[in-house]
């Protein structure tokens, strides 16, 4: 691929941070990749962008969210070193 192309197709990628308008496609994203759980609620959803809304990445390709990663900021003295 030639460097020109290269650069035009990383164009079409950026990472953001996550809104609450995000929801119905994270959902989405969710039930595909996990479909054995619950994807969150907008309860849920919300909590987490208002606690942490630095740890909360989107990634979008051509416009379109297509990847998240969510991070939680937790109390360690709440789990045990082995909990799920």
């Amino acid at each position: 691929m030639s460097e020109t192309k290269e650069k035009s197709e990383l164009k079409k990628i950026r990472l953001r941070k996550l809104k609450l308008t995000d929801l119905p496609v994270i959902q989405e994203i969710q039930l595909k990749c996990f479909p054995s759980m619950k994807p969150w609620s907008e309860i849920q959803f919300t909590s987490v962008l208002t606690t942490f809304p630095e740890g909360q990445l989107a990634i979008e390709y051509k416009g379109k969210l297509v990847a998240s990663c969510c991070s939680l900021i937790i109390s360690s003295e709440n789990f045990s070193e082995n909990s799920t």
